[in-house]
């Protein structure tokens, strides 16, 4: 007898492998989108990993959770997904606007006017 039929719990825990790979590839894509809002707006974020990493595997057991209703509707299904995706990051609020660097005061703050 297979030691997975013996052991329910390392029956019923996905590949490890494949679950750290879709967690890196996550990670780097929602950096990139992180980047590009920072980009256009203005304003930095900063990621907090470990919240993150929670809201990933809080998703990804949902969705294996629903994944037999997938073939039900596909799209559906993906916005489904999706939404789950939004109400983890919602709930764990694991992106924040850093802090505004304090303005510089003193003889150098006041900008220098050129001559006309």
């Amino acid at each position: 007898m297979p030691f997975s039929e013996r052991n329910p719990l390392v029956a019923q825990t996905p590949d490890i492998r494949h679950a750290a790979r879709r967690l890196r590839w996550f990670a780097a894509s929602f950096a990139r989108q992180i980047a590009v809002l920072s980009a256009d707006s203005g304003v930095a974020y900063a990621i907090d990993r470990k919240k993150l990493a929670a809201v990933f595997v809080a998703w990804l057991r949902a969705f294996e959770a629903q994944r037999p209703h997938a073939d039900a509707d596909r799209r559906d299904f993906t916005h489904f997904a999706a939404g789950l995706m939004l109400r983890g990051l919602i709930r764990h609020d694991q992106v924040a606007p850093t802090p505004p660097t304090p303005p510089i005061t003193g003889p150098r703050a006041t900008p220098v006017s050129p001559i006309a």
